[in-house]
């Protein structure tokens, strides 16, 4: 439709990336997290023999980037080159953030574009100040951009709109997100946010992937729990949980791991926290 050239691989391989980037040229690309942590986990001679000097824009959306990997991802190709944006399939807002700017504003995911307007909402619905974690609602110029079907939307009759993201606003008005509402882990009275443990098991040079969950647990209501993919090592469940200790504090520390070979995250970086914890509360249950 624009006259541009798409390079299609079957699935997401990141030596194969490489290959056809520098075979073909490529100027633009999009990845997701998961991507990226793969492509910076091949050895340093295969990243450092890799011609990516077509390489114009690097686009990266789809989950929530940890810090440490994409000030990583940058140091290897450059934070000019690298753009984030957040926004849903919904497409009721759209934020970004180029590289040079998230550098003076880590972990973020940029501010409004597009026509865009982003608020931080209390439950009742009132507007948060910077810094305080709430909803993210967005609201769009123009008309209604989706439906959904055989499900209702929380889009308001004045345009605002949420997916179920978490976040903040700092005072200059750039968004963190911090997770989704419904994965949140609630132990003993403390809201624990999956992805932060999941950051720290990622970098861990064996794990692949990692995805946490709370699981029911008569004591604290829920404990957390975690499904690590080494493919490629021998590390044990009880050897990430010793390397885990001295990075997370109590409240946030996962009670198992549980370790696998295959990928816990799709090519697209999506996964469901809560088929996995359905999975091991299930197992438990099995061995009672």
């Amino acid at each position: 439709m624009t006259g541009h050239r798409l390079v299609l691989l079957p699935r997401f391989d990141e030596r194969r990336v490489l290959d056809a980037i520098a075979e073909h040229r490529i100027t633009w690309a999009l990845l997701v997290p998961t991507m990226m942590h793969r492509l910076l986990r091949l050895p340093a001679e295969v990243r450092e023999a890799a011609d990516v000097s077509s390489l114009e824009t690097i686009l990266h959306m789809g989950a929530p980037c940890a810090p440490e990997l994409k000030r990583r991802f940058m140091d290897w190709v450059g934070a000019d080159r690298v753009t984030e944006v957040y926004a849903g399939s919904e497409s009721n807002g759209v934020l970004m953030i180029r590289g040079e700017e998230w550098l003076a504003h880590p972990g973020s995911v940029g501010r409004p574009a597009s026509g865009t307007a982003v608020a931080i909402r209390a439950p009742d619905g009132t507007d948060l100040p910077p810094g305080a974690v709430g909803r993210i609602w967005l609201r769009r110029d123009g008309g209604v951009t989706y439906r959904y079907v055989g499900g209702t939307s929380a889009r308001r009759a004045d345009g605002w709109d949420t997916i179920g993201d978490l976040g903040c606003l700092d005072d200059d008005g750039y968004l963190y997100v911090v997770d989704r509402a419904d994965d949140v882990i609630l132990r003993a009275g403390t809201n624990v946010h999956p992805a932060e443990i999941e950051r720290v098991l990622e970098i861990h040079p064996a794990v692949r992937g990692a995805v946490a969950f709370g699981v029911p647990d008569p004591d604290l209501g829920q404990r957390i729990e975690a499904v690590v993919d080494v493919s490629g090592s021998r590390i044990t469940s009880q050897q990430l949980l010793s390397w885990i200790r001295s990075r997370l504090d109590a409240p946030r520390r996962p009670s198992a791991i549980h370790v696998v070979t295959s990928p816990v995250r799709d090519d697209a970086g999506k996964t469901s926290r809560r088929v996995y914890a359905q999975k091991y509360t299930a197992a438990q249950h099995h061995l009672k």
